[in-house]
């Protein structure tokens, strides 16, 4: 975790995800992507965005950090093993939701956006494609 996330209020952290969130979609949409829910939740966590990505389901976490040269160099800090096994626990239960013969394709993403704290516009995002 870096060291300035600690101290962002719970409020200014809520509305950083939502920001970050938000950039995420609009990016994933320029893809081609189409969003199936967003902030799913269950009893074990929540998935951000759950998206169509052709005949693919996409599962993405996203992470959303004020920018700074620092948090640049560590946006997806927070996504340690226990994160990525609650993230296939929860891609599992969504699974089972939709009680289908056949599973779809599907794979784990995760979206990294910078916002710059004044005008609060992304500044970066970056995408990295993960395999389940």
């Amino acid at each position: 975790m870096s060291a300035n996330s600690s101290v962002i209020p719970v409020d200014h952290r809520r509305k950083l995800g939502q920001l970050g969130e938000e950039a995420a979609l609009v990016y994933l949409r320029s893809l081609g992507m189409t969003l199936i829910v967003r902030n799913w939740r269950c009893r074990i966590g929540e998935l951000d965005l759950v998206m169509w990505d052709g005949r693919e389901i996409v599962f993405v976490e996203v992470k959303s950090r004020y920018y700074s040269s620092e948090n640049a160099k560590y946006l997806f800090d927070t996504v340690g093993p226990r994160k990525q096994r609650t993230l296939r626990n929860l891609v599992e239960v969504f699974l089972r939701t939709l009680r289908c013969r056949e599973l779809p394709r599907h794979r784990l993403d995760l979206v990294g956006v910078l916002i710059d704290a004044q005008t609060l516009e992304p500044t970066k995002i970056e995408h990295l494609r993960a395999e389940l």
